[in-house]
């Protein structure tokens, strides 16, 4: 949803819609919250150890030392990188703290910074599902569920790409917006050469 905070305006300039912003960035604080709860709770989530997998039945490890050294070591970073407010400190506090920032660098910055906090997410949740299909075998247990959920996330891919093409097509056109502004200035300033010439 950030794709779409940049638009074209009245006066041929691009700006950014703050009221969409308020939204957006109270929607995706609520889902940051979901990913921290999910990041505690995986803190405080028991495994089984893997040595102990040999003869059958494995052994449960409930120690918190042992199991925060665990996750620290395999899906710490990934579950960071995918809950950080960065999009939200990049609208309301880095673009509007450059004064002198233009509407492409500022397309290219937002655009780069969510699609790359996006891979990690992802990535939890393709593991997400890869875990649920390994324990029930299937990921629902109708078929009309199961066509909703991969609907859900065919959804989630195609609205991903659509914000992306809808921010590409802004960046485009100011690019040609700056193409003829530069060939104005250039053709007004050979006249003003023109002007000075004494004849």
């Amino acid at each position: 949803m950030y794709f779409y905070l940049i638009y074209t305006a009245d006066k041929s300039c691009i700006s950014m819609d703050m009221k969409i912003g308020i939204g957006v960035t109270a929607v995706r604080t609520v889902a940051d919250l979901f990913y921290l709860a999910h990041m505690i709770l995986k803190f405080r989530t028991a495994f089984i150890a893997p040595n102990s997998c040999v003869f059958g039945r494995g052994e449960i490890v409930r120690d918190p030392d042992q199991i925060a050294i665990r996750y620290l070591k395999n899906d710490f970073i990934i579950d960071l990188a995918a809950m950080l407010p960065i999009p939200q400190v990049i609208i309301w506090f880095i673009i509007p703290a450059v004064s002198n920032c233009s509407a492409n660098h500022t397309n290219n910055t937002l655009s780069m910074i969510v699609l790359i906090q996006y891979i990690p997410r992802v990535f939890i949740i393709v593991s997400l599902n890869s875990k649920i299909v390994k324990t029930s075998g299937v990921v629902t247990r109708t078929a009309w569920a199961g066509a909703a959920y991969n609907l859900l996330l065919y959804t989630l891919a195609s609205h991903v790409l659509g914000a992306l093409w809808y921010l590409l097509s802004i960046e485009r056109q100011y690019t040609c917006w700056v193409e003829v502004c530069t060939a104005c200035s250039m053709i007004l300033s050979n006249s003003d050469l023109y002007d000075a010439i004494p004849w």
